[in-house]
């Protein structure tokens, strides 16, 4: 399967379009982070005072320092998966055509754009995208655009971004 190359940076630009996954994604980041520095300054008081009495209960903090770490690594993935997705699409999706069905311009805010296109298997699947691409607004009902199509699931799409050239 052939994979373009596409920057770090450009999952960064979609999980920003969605402000509630990137709040969640950085939230889980810090827990992350702070958990952590937790784990380790938690290990080095053990250290130090395991060497003057072992204590049993050294293994408690250990675990969940553990534990918040892997709770915070959860919840960045929740806020990041949606982008993630759109992510791999950049990266390994299909290129295909699709027709416009219908274009919705919201002031100030972008284009919302609903297509349809052809799969294997002969059947027509409806997909929307919100763009922020204001040259859409030329194309009409019918027009033909560019997509990525998921080789493994040829009902999820997204458009091509007018910054990534194939």
């Amino acid at each position: 399967m052939h994979k373009r190359k596409i920057k770090l940076s450009v999952f960064f630009k979609i999980l920003h379009a969605n402000i509630y996954n990137s709040i969640v994604f950085y939230f889980g980041l810090l827990f992350t982070a702070f958990s952590l520095v937790f784990l380790f300054f938690t290990l080095i008081v053990i250290i130090i005072t395991s060497i003057k009495h072992f204590n049993q209960n050294i293994y408690i903090p250990i675990l969940i320092g553990l534990g918040t770490v892997l709770w915070g690594i959860f919840i960045a993935f929740i806020g990041g998966r949606k982008s993630l997705k759109t992510y791999n699409l950049y990266k390994t999706g299909i290129v295909r055509d699709a027709e416009i069905d219908t274009i919705a311009v919201f002031t100030n805010k972008g284009i919302r754009v609903t297509y349809y296109y052809d799969v294997s298997n002969e059947q027509i699947v409806y997909g929307n995208a919100f763009s922020k691409n204001y040259l859409l607004m030329d194309k009409e009902s019918g027009d033909k655009i560019k997509i990525f199509v998921d080789p493994n699931n040829e009902s999820n799409s997204v458009l091509v971004p007018h910054n990534i050239t194939i």
